[in-house]
């Protein structure tokens, strides 16, 4: 298979509409874009089929993608664990995936773990930690998490707000952009 074909421009938004037959050979050598696509296009399946064959398999190959750290896959990972999708659920999994994708710069993941600690799921309740995972994940363009951070923010005292500030400067540092 072309290597074009599976990291093609234009397929990142819609990975499930490669040839699930093109997509399986490049993911069974290893690809781990091939084996996130894969993954995708059968969690589609199960999603809009219920067929628990495609949701297991799905969480195989994103398993695989995820573990050679795409950033991604690790996002889809936790988010399948968060729902139970496919595996057991599994807060405190879905939490270690998040939190993989998050420091990978995926702002989706650090809304989703602002979440995880505002409730108490999957890690301890923690409006201040809450409030740094929704400030990183506005800082990179997720506007629309700005009324959570400002509710995680409402529950702290101006120390608190300023020392969680001060954590989501020095995580924003370190974590890469996309």
């Amino acid at each position: 298979m072309p290597a074009g074909l599976v990291a093609g421009e234009g397929l990142e938004e819609q990975p499930w509409t490669l040839p699930l037959r093109a997509l399986r050979e490049a993911a069974q050598q290893g690809d781990r874009d091939a084996q996130y696509r894969l993954g995708i296009a059968l969690s589609r399946e199960y999603q809009d089929q219920g067929s628990m064959g495609a949701g297991t398999e799905a969480a195989r190959w994103l398993t695989e993608a995820a573990t050679q750290g795409h950033g991604r896959a690790q996002l889809e990972l936790g988010v399948m664990y968060e729902k139970g999708q496919g595996v057991i659920q599994d807060y405190s999994e879905a939490c270690r995936w998040l939190q993989k994708a998050a420091e990978q710069g995926e702002p989706v993941a650090m809304y989703r773990l602002g979440q995880m600690a505002e409730i108490g799921r999957g890690v301890q309740k923690d409006a201040m930690e809450a409030y740094v995972w929704f400030n990183l994940a506005v800082a990179r363009g997720e506007a629309a998490v700005e009324p959570a951070r400002d509710r995680a923010r409402s529950l702290l005292s101006e120390e608190q707000v300023a020392e969680a500030q001060k954590r989501s400067r020095l995580l924003d540092a370190q974590i890469p952009g996309l």
